[in-house]
């Protein structure tokens, strides 16, 4: 409400930006500090220096609430009863075609993205160290990817700005099904192409909601929206475990073929991005925003 709608997506972008960097330099703080603490053998005083830490930032995550005003209201807006809201919601193609956007990326990013750690560590051989490391180099590419992502939708809208990011998560998963131990560099190229995606999905997807939903039903909608994929991405999840778990069983062989689970489940993701791309392409003709 305090951001004028033409720029929203490269307010969003630099509030990303900000989030990004303060968080790299927290988490490597907060991590020689634990580090710290069991070098010394008091692994409870790590926990609990994290703990006070992170009763310090939300704190301050209140005082910065509560020091918000609101800009005077002109006219009295009336409270959307939830029935007649829902159905308003409900009764809107182009938010059910949003809802199926976010739902199919969320499968996407779940049925990979929760494994790569693992991957990273036992079979890549990665250390904890190295890990960081490549963690850190995705933050810092998607850090610099935010600022024109943030151009890009507010000039093209976010539903292009989700598609081209999409182009990116796509060429990820691919590069991603041929990473195994004697390629292990190509997890490098992975992390950097994915989080550099993030920086035009994370904003887009909920900016989107705005340019097809009504302004009084934007908190059903967004509630809705969140859930629903939500829901979604955690049963992508519990699917992919599955399927992880029985290839590894196996002996790391699926059909026959000597194949990694991550591997396997990139192909997943990238078949499903693709049909992602692919519907969004198909459903443009028919989107028209407010």
């Amino acid at each position: 409400s305090f951001v004028d709608p033409a720029r929203r997506a490269r307010y969003a972008s630099v509030k990303e930006m900000v989030s990004l960097a303060s968080g790299v330099i927290v988490s490597l703080s907060i991590g020689a500090a634990t580090d710290a603490f069991d070098a010394a053998g008091n692994v409870r005083g790590g926990f609990a220096f994290t703990a006070v830490c992170m009763a310090i930032f939300s704190l301050c995550d209140l005082i910065c609430l509560l020091l918000i005003k609101n800009e005077p209201v002109k006219e009295k807006t009336e409270r959307q009863p939830l029935l007649p809201a829902l159905k308003a919601v409900f009764s809107n193609r182009a938010f059910i075609r949003v809802l199926l956007i976010h739902c199919l990326f969320n499968i996407a990013t779940y049925a990979t993205i929760g494994f790569m750690g693992t991957y990273k560590q036992d079979e890549l051989a990665y250390t904890i160290g190295q890990i960081q490391i490549i963690n850190t180099v995705g933050v810092a590419g998607r850090f610099l990817a935010s600022r024109p992502f943030g151009r890009f939708s507010d000039r093209f809208t976010y539903y292009k700005g989700i598609m081209l990011a999409l182009v990116i998560l796509a060429s990820a998963f691919a590069l991603n099904m041929f990473t195994s131990p004697s390629a292990r560099w190509l997890v490098i190229a992975f992390t950097l192409l994915q989080s550099v995606s993030c920086a035009g999905t994370s904003q887009n997807l909920l900016n989107i909601t705005y340019a097809y939903v009504p302004e009084k039903y934007f908190v059903h909608a967004t509630v809705i929206k969140s859930s629903v994929s939500g829901v979604v991405g955690f049963c992508a999840t519990l699917v992919s475990g599955r399927l992880l778990s029985a290839v590894q069983a196996n002996g790391n062989t699926f059909l026959g073929m000597h194949v990694y689970s991550q591997q396997l489940l990139s192909a997943i993701s990238l078949a499903v991005t693709l049909i992602t791309l692919a519907y969004m392409c198909i459903a443009s003709r028919k989107m028209k925003t407010q």
